[in-house]
């Protein structure tokens, strides 16, 4: 067999949650007071991995955190049960009851959503 296809990957990425901590810390000293922080973790944090990542900033003293779908904060919502969660995308149906339930901050671009949201809350009470 080619020894090229029998290769492990020559590349990875090394995620130092130590080094992402200290760079919200930095951020937070040049920030005003008043300024709230925050952390977007949106694509599986980069592609640092969603759960590490807030399991190691979870103490800092952020605001909150922002995703790109309703599944990647309730991914968020599992490890912090506190923080407010902003989700930066529209919602696929049948998200409405997920974002509802996990107490998401949703962004709207439709009043298709705004209709399905008032409908998944009225059916959720």
């Amino acid at each position: 067999m080619n020894p090229i296809l029998t290769q492990k990957y020559r590349c990875w990425a090394e995620i130092d949650l130590q080094a992402i901590r200290r760079n919200i810390q930095r951020i937070q000293t040049e920030l005003p007071k008043h300024v709230k922080l925050i952390s977007v973790v949106k694509g599986d944090a980069m592609g640092h991995g969603i759960t590490p990542v807030i399991k190691a900033i979870r103490d800092l003293t952020i605001y909150g955190y922002a995703t790109a779908n309703v599944m990647e904060g309730f991914a968020v919502r599992l490890v912090d049960k506190e923080r407010p969660i902003l989700v930066l995308s529209s919602l696929i149906p049948g998200e409405e009851v997920i974002a509802i339930e996990n107490n998401l901050t949703l962004t709207v671009s439709s009043t298709d959503e705004v209709s399905r949201l008032e409908t998944a809350a009225a059916e959720h009470k």
